[in-house]
C-alpha cells in the first residue's frame, strides 16, 4: 500500500477475484490480538487489449462490503 491508498499487484490474470481486508486489535492486558473487522472487495480484472499487456490498469476506487463469517 502506498501512502495515498493505492497498490499494485503484478502478473494478475483476467478474471473476477475476491480480496479480503481485515483488521486486528490488541486484547486487553496485552495478551495477543483479536479479529476486529473485515471487508471483502470484488475485483474484476479485464482482458488486456493488444499491446498493453505490461501496462498498469487503474480499476478506480474499490468498494468494500462487510464479510459474514459462518
Amino acid at each position: 500500500m502506498q501512502p495515498d491508498g493505492t497498490f499494485r499487484v503484478v502478473d494478475v490474470l483476467p478474471g473476477t477475484y475476491r480480496m479480503q481486508v481485515r483488521a486486528d486489535e490488541p486484547v486487553t492486558g496485552g495478551k495477543g490480538m483479536r479479529h476486529a473487522a473485515a471487508v471483502e472487495i470484488r475485483v474484476d480484472v479485464p482482458e488486456a487489449s493488444a499491446g498493453e499487456s505490461d501496462e498498469a490498469i487503474d480499476l478506480g476506487t474499490l468498494e468494500p462490503r462487510p464479510v459474514s463469517y459462518r
